[in-house]
């Protein structure tokens, strides 16, 4: 299932995304962005003015069962990999973060 939590009105600091892709309101689970079986969401907002940033899945415990047991059965493949593999794909993540920084930034600061 997958669902996309439109609202009408947003964060205006959110205009200021570079890549608005960075904000998501689905959950990554097996592979797949998916929403709550139910199509639940929660807000998530800004401590200091209250204003909603986003809405999120709110995922139930058999999707959270679901998203551990992809995670277990990932694992053997990663801890499979030689350390210089694992470095290669560690090292393309941090190259992305660093490419983000201030995306990141502005999305860690409005929901903390």
């Amino acid at each position: 299932m997958s669902a996309h939590f439109a609202r009408t009105n947003h964060h205006e600091a959110l205009d200021r995304l570079a890549d608005r892709r960075l904000l998501r309101a689905l959950a990554y689970v097996d592979g797949h962005w998916t929403a709550s079986e139910a199509a639940a969401s929660f807000e998530v907002t800004d401590p200091a003015t209250g204003a909603t940033i986003a809405f999120v899945a709110a995922l139930d415990a058999a999707q959270t069962t679901k998203a551990i047991n992809a995670a277990s059965r990932a694992y053997p493949g990663w801890r499979a990999l030689l350390p210089q593999e694992r470095s290669k794909i560690l090292r393309k993540w941090f190259d992305l973060i660093i490419a983000a920084k201030d995306d990141l930034a502005l999305l860690m600061t409005l929901e903390q």
